[in-house]
C-alpha cells in the first residue's frame, strides 16, 4: 500500500510539473468529443497524427483528429471588432480592409495575419464597412443586392463594382440608373447569394476573424501554425505564424456549423 500510495504521489507531482512547463504553449479549452461528452482540457500540439492534450485525469493524451468536435472556451468571449469585416457565403469572416484590385470580379481584402485575399465576389455575402456589429447583422429576403447606409437609407439594386467606390444599378421609373456611393457613407453592402456549407477545421479568434485552413498545427510557442488560404494572394514557402492560443476562441475540427458565443 505504501508503495501505491508513493507511486500515486509521484504521478500527481510528474502531471503538476508538466502542466506548470507547458504552461507556455498549453491553453484551457472545453472539449467537445464525438461522444457528445464535454471535459476541460489543455491543448498543447495540432499534429498530422493527433490532437495533443492535458486531461486532469490521463495527463498527456493524444487523440485521433476524429474523435474531436471542437475545443471551445470555458467562458464565452465578448466579441467586438472595430474595423470593416467581410463575410463569405460559407461562414468565413475576416475583419481588415478593401484593396483595390484589377479584376471587378473579385475583392482584394488585406487581413492582419493572414496577409492579402483575392476573394470571388460570388463568394461574398456581405461586407460591413462601419457602424454595424456582425452578431447585428440583418437578414434580407430578396434577390438584390442591398446597400444600407450610415445614414438609415437602403439602396437596393445590382452591384457593378465595388472600389474605389461602390457603383450600384438601380431601377426607377424612368429606368435604370447606376449611382456612385463612397465608401464612408456606407455601413454595410448585403450581396446576394445561397449560402454555402462550412469546411473543417475552422477557427474562430479573438479578432471576429472565422477562417478554413486545410492543415493546422501549433508551434512550439504556442501560436497557430497554417498553410496558404484559398483565397490568398501570395503562397508562402513556409507555414506562417498566426495568434497565440490565448487569441484563439474556438478550434472545429467536426462542428464547424457551431456558432460560439
Amino acid at each position: 500500500p505504501s508503495n501505491l500510495s508513493t507511486m500515486n504521489i509521484r504521478t500527481t507531482i510528474t502531471t503538476t510539473l508538466l502542466l506548470v512547463a507547458s504552461s507556455s504553449v498549453a491553453d484551457s479549452f472545453m472539449l467537445l468529443d464525438n461522444t457528445g461528452s464535454v471535459r476541460p482540457v489543455q491543448l498543447t500540439n495540432i499534429g498530422p497524427d493527433g490532437i495533443e492534450i492535458i486531461d486532469s485525469e490521463d495527463g498527456f493524451t493524444t487523440i485521433p483528429h476524429g474523435e474531436c468536435i471542437a475545443f471551445l472556451r470555458p467562458a464565452p468571449h465578448p466579441l467586438k471588432i472595430n474595423q470593416p469585416t467581410i463575410v463569405l457565403h460559407d461562414g468565413q469572416s475576416f475583419p481588415g480592409t478593401m484593396v483595390d484590385g484589377p479584376d471587378p470580379d473579385h475583392l482584394r481584402w488585406q487581413h492582419d495575419w493572414i496577409g492579402e485575399l483575392n476573394i470571388p465576389v460570388d463568394r461574398v455575402d456581405r461586407i460591413i464597412l462601419g457602424g454595424m456589429e456582425p452578431g447585428g447583422m440583418i437578414s434580407t429576403d430578396t434577390d438584390m443586392d442591398v446597400v444600407r447606409l450610415l445614414n438609415g437609407d437602403v439602396v437596393e439594386g445590382f452591384v457593378l463594382d465595388l472600389t474605389p467606390v461602390l457603383q450600384i444599378e438601380t431601377d426607377s421609373d424612368t429606368g435604370n440608373r447606376t449611382l456612385e456611393i463612397q465608401h464612408d457613407r456606407i455601413g454595410e453592402i448585403d450581396l446576394f447569394g445561397r449560402k454555402a456549407g462550412p469546411s473543417d477545421p475552422m477557427v474562430w479568434t479573438n479578432d471576429g476573424t472565422i477562417v478554413h485552413f486545410p492543415d493546422i498545427g501549433i508551434t512550439p510557442d504556442g501560436h497557430l501554425e497554417f498553410g496558404d488560404h484559398v483565397h490568398a494572394v501570395e503562397s508562402s514557402p513556409d507555414d506562417q505564424s498566426g495568434p497565440h492560443l490565448q487569441m484563439i476562441h474556438t478550434i472545429s475540427f467536426g462542428g464547424s456549423s457551431i456558432h460560439p458565443i
